[in-house]
């Protein structure tokens, strides 16, 4: 059985919807896409996402420290 993959578009598309905007996907690594975009707060983000049903597998914040992560 083949694995099916959705394509940039697709995946530029699912995360439109879920409030991310300005989504550049930076690479793809097997099945997962690495992206950066600004969530639904202004924050900007990397993201790691499934190519196979476009569900973010980590997600980090951009430019506010090592520290920022850990805080919650």
């Amino acid at each position: 059985m083949g694995h099916y993959s959705l394509g940039p578009r697709q995946i530029r598309r699912s995360l439109r919807h879920r409030g991310f905007h300005k989504i550049r996907i930076i690479d793809r690594r097997g099945p997962m896409y690495v992206v950066k975009a600004v969530g639904w707060r202004g924050m900007p983000m990397r993201l790691v996402v499934d190519s196979r049903n476009a569900h973010i597998v980590r997600s980090r914040p951009i430019g506010h420290g090592v520290y920022w992560q850990y805080r919650w």
